[in-house]
């Protein structure tokens, strides 16, 4: 029996541990753009990036080849391509106490998943499930899930989380600079789901 639960420890462990890739892309700062090699860490048997991890800190080669470490707050951006999947990720202050599995910072890389007067990005985070059980009072620990967390932000404006409860009230006072679009939130033609939508409505119709 204690293998057993050893075995599901040590498995457990080792899928959740991350590989990495050498894969070339720019660091923006506010002095000028460097071109680099990140090391992209991707989950065990993933094919995608491990965005979550790259939130707090990623590691990258110099152009003299030696490895450095980039914090959110040192620089304004960070992208690179991933079969044809282009990532940015922009350094924001972390006014809403965002934190995760891996740290906890006053900056924060969010990956940029529209660009406009309003910004729309992705945070991820990762959950613990601790109802998992073995039986005769052992627990296993239960498991893990990835949630994917949607803020906004208007140009030198703070991050903007949009309730859940209360949405249409609460993005037609966030978005009051646009009745149009206020209208067809109000008439719920965008509801929560929509926020993709919402956005470039915004950025199309209402500047």
């Amino acid at each position: 029996m204690r293998n057993l639960v050893m075995i599901c420890v040590f498995v457990i462990g080792f899928s959740s541990h991350a590989e990495a890739k050498k894969v070339e892309g720019k660091i923006i700062r506010r002095t000028g753009t460097e071109t680099v090699i990140f090391n992209v860490p991707f989950k065990l048997l993933s094919s995608r990036p491990d965005i979550e991890r790259m939130q707090y800190r990623i590691r990258y080669y110099d152009k003299f080849g030696k490895k450095m470490i980039l914090k959110p707050g040192e620089a304004e951006e960070i992208q690179f391509a991933y079969k044809n999947e282009v990532v940015r990720m922009i350094s924001i202050s972390n006014d809403l106490g965002l934190q995760g599995t891996f740290s906890r910072s006053t900056f924060v890389f969010l990956r940029l998943e529209i660009d406009g007067p309003l910004r729309l990005f992705k945070y991820y985070q990762t959950s613990s499930n601790n109802t998992g059980y073995y039986g005769a009072g052992i627990s296993t620990g239960g498991g893990t899930y990835t949630t994917e967390n949607l803020y906004l932000q208007k140009e030198g404006q703070k991050l903007k989380r949009p309730r859940t409860l209360n949405f249409r009230k609460d993005m037609a006072e966030y978005l009051s600079d646009c009745p149009a679009l206020v209208d067809r939130i109000r008439d719920k033609d965008f509801k929560r789901k929509d926020l993709e939508f919402i956005v470039m409505f915004y950025n199309k119709q209402c500047q």
